[in-house]
Order: structure tokens, then C-alpha cells, then sequence
């Protein structure tokens, strides 16, 4: 895709296409084709490869708030829309619920809930399997009567569940540790998922993280830990032979068939050429292609670069057209079709919708 041998090189971005719809932080990859993000109200779409929005659900009202002080927010939920985009599962902090387009509940669990290392409540986790026929569950195995216990004493568990009946078919020991991010990656083969959970230091505003990532092996009747590491997965090669994940501050590429984690001794953003490392932290990072991916520098920098798959050193800078609106664009999305996703907007911390936008390689930068 990319002919280079100068990691200094600058190649220009291309806009393919604009989620017409006002969003709110990161989209998720939808088994469906597309992208799960939620908007600026109370809602939640499944777009399109094209963003365009394929089907809108509401979100349930019953969900409670991590922190009650609060307006309620996607931090309080995880989400998952099912393959043919009928059904949206909504994991909050004491109950999973499934919803229609019309937000009919179809589906309901309450279970105990999680908490961080620091006490504080947050969501249970719930994926649809790629091929739409279960939901799995991801909860804490305390005792229902209490809902306030942690899951670091007591487990978790994956309640499966037949999405022709909503009947739970099975409940299984998982490695599901509830501790944040949390958020579940599922292989496109549908027996594999990966997840991480981390511990957070530092001062407000400045947080570091140490990832427990795992991948395991899972199917309707049982759960087998394939590895651990101190990363945590973000996606899986459009061949699905490897996946990208991160760890504090540099991505790190994993390979499923023997299990090696490749994690460079240089950030994407420096080149052995380079007297110093720069100090420029990779907040997200995809697969553009399965032999390319884009790594996003700090919030601070705002610099994107291509990278590739099997050693994370830098191919070439991008550059992206000028835009007065848009200040940072640190969360990237691979589609693997050569293409990438951004977020973009004015700065995390401040209110209001970002910009959701779809781009391609257009060439070298003259």
C-alpha cells in the first residue's frame, strides 16, 4: 500500500466519509459491517461501513448511573448491536438488557455488580456472537442478594443465552476480570475474545494504566485462557491471524498461532535514526490492512503515522486536510480495507459532539 523507505515521509490523507449524525467519543466495531456509537442524546447507532446509520436504539432508561451526581453517559453502559441489527444489548452496573429499535426490552438479567480497584461501580460486559445466534454475558459471580460485590472476590461468569428464545442455555467460569477498560474484542471466527483489565495511577486528568489483557478460548459450554500479558487487545487483523493491542504507552502486535507478542523497543513515532525518543505517547492504534496499521500519538502531539504490522516501526507520517473545528483526533479505527476511522472534535474533556470520519491513503505528501 505504501513504497517507502523514508520513515520521515508525509502522506496525505483523503476524507472518504462523515457520520451525518452528532456523536459522542470512539466508535466500536460492529460484527454487523460498520461502527456502534453512541450520539449525543440518549441513543445509540450501528452505522455502515459508509457511516450511514443502519438502525437506532434507544438507551433503556432503567440503566442506573455509575456516579448518581452525574448525567448518565456511555461510561455507565457497555453496548453491542447483534449481526442482522435487530438488537442492542445494553450491560450496565446491576442489570443487562436487550432492546429493539423501539426500545421494547426483549431480555433482561440482574446480576451483582463489578467494581474497580478504587470501589467505584462499572459496567458488565455483553457481545453478540459474529454468526448472531447467542449472546454471552459477561457478569460478576457474587451472590444476586448483594449487588454491591466486587468481582475481584468473587469471579465472573458468561451467561449464554439463545438469541432465537432469549433462554440462558449455559453458565460458565470466565477469566472476566470487570476491572476497566473491560471492553470485549471478539475474533470474526467467533471462538476467541480478548479483554483487559488494568490498574490506574497517577493525578487526575494524567492517568497511566498497567493492562491484564487475556485472550481465551470460548465456546457455548466452556472457557480455556489461551494467554496473558500486560497489554490490552484492541483488534484483530482483517486475516485474523494476528492482533494489535496496547500497553501504557506503546501498541504491541500478538500472533494467534504461536502466541508471540511483538513489542518494539522504539514507539511508532521514532526511528533508529533518531538520537532521543520523542515523547509521544500511542493512545490508539489499527489495523488498516492486515501488513498496515495507524498508531495515534498523545493528545498533546495529535500525530497520526502509518506503521507496519509485523515490527510497529514507522513507514511515514499523515497528514490530514485543515480543519478549523476539529483540535484532536487521538482514537483511530481500522476497517481493513485499507481504510481507517477517527474521532475528532474539540478536546475529550469538553462537551458536545465529535466528528466521525472515514479515510483512505492519497498519496505522498509534496
Amino acid at each position: 500500500m505504501i513504497d517507502n523507505d523514508d520513515p520521515d515521509a508525509v502522506v496525505d490523507a483523503r476524507l472518504v466519509a462523515e457520520a451525518a449524525v452528532p456523536v459522542r467519543g470512539p466508535a466500536r466495531r460492529w460484527s454487523g459491517g460498520g461502527w456502534i456509537v453512541p450520539g449525543v442524546g440518549p441513543e445509540v447507532f450501528a452505522l455502515g461501513t459508509d457511516l450511514a446509520v443502519s438502525a437506532t436504539f434507544p438507551v433503556p432508561e432503567e440503566l442506573p448511573r455509575c456516579s448518581p451526581e452525574r448525567p448518565a453517559r456511555e461510561e455507565d453502559y457497555r453496548v453491542d448491536v447483534s449481526p442482522d441489527g435487530r438488537w442492542a444489548v445494553f450491560a450496565g452496573t446491576d442489570r443487562t438488557v436487550v432492546v429493539d429499535t423501539d426500545g421494547r426490552v426483549v431480555w433482561r438479567m440482574a446480576h451483582p455488580s463489578f467494581r474497580d480497584r478504587d470501589g467505584d461501580l462499572v459496567p458488565a460486559a455483553a457481545v453478540f456472537r459474529p454468526d448472531g445466534s447467542a449472546l454471552w454475558a459477561f457478569v460478576s459471580a457474587g451472590d444476586p442478594s448483594s449487588p454491591d460485590t466486587g468481582a475481584r472476590a468473587t469471579g465472573a461468569e458468561r451467561h449464554v443465552v439463545s438469541v432465537a428464545d432469549w433462554r440462558v442455555t449455559a453458565v460458565v467460569p470466565s477469566a472476566y476480570t470487570g476491572l476497566p477498560p473491560g471492553d470485549i474484542v471478539v475474533h470474526p471466527g467467533g471462538d476467541l475474545v480478548g479483554f483487559a483489565g488494568a490498574h490506574r495511577y497517577g493525578v487526575e486528568g494524567f492517568y497511566t494504566y498497567a493492562y491484564e489483557g487475556f485472550w481465551v478460548r470460548c465456546d457455548d459450554t466452556s472457557e480455556a485462557v489461551l494467554s496473558t500479558g500486560d497489554w490490552c487487545p484492541l483488534e484483530v487483523s482483517p486475516d485474523g491471524r494476528r492482533w494489535i493491542g496496547q500497553t501504557g504507552s506503546t501498541p504491541v502486535i500478538g500472533d494467534f498461532a504461536d502466541g508471540v507478542v511483538i513489542e518494539p523497543d522504539r514507539a511508532p513515532f521514532t526511528t533508529d535514526d533518531e538520537e532521543e525518543e520523542e515523547d509521544v505517547e500511542a493512545d490508539s492504534a489499527c489495523f488498516v490492512t492486515s501488513e498496515l496499521v495507524v498508531a495515534a500519538g498523545g493528545l498533546w502531539e495529535n500525530r497520526h503515522v502509518f506503521a507496519d504490522a509485523l515490527t510497529l516501526r514507522r513507514v511515514a507520517s499523515i497528514e490530514y486536510p485543515p480543519s478549523e473545528d476539529d483540535h484532536y483526533a487521538v482514537w483511530v479505527g481500522g476497517d481493513g480495507d485499507g481504510t481507517w476511522m477517527t474521532s475528532t472534535g474539540r478536546a475529550p474533556w469538553e462537551p458536545g459532539a465529535v466528528r466521525l470520519r472515514r479515510w483512505e491513503f492519497d498519496g505522498a505528501h509534496e
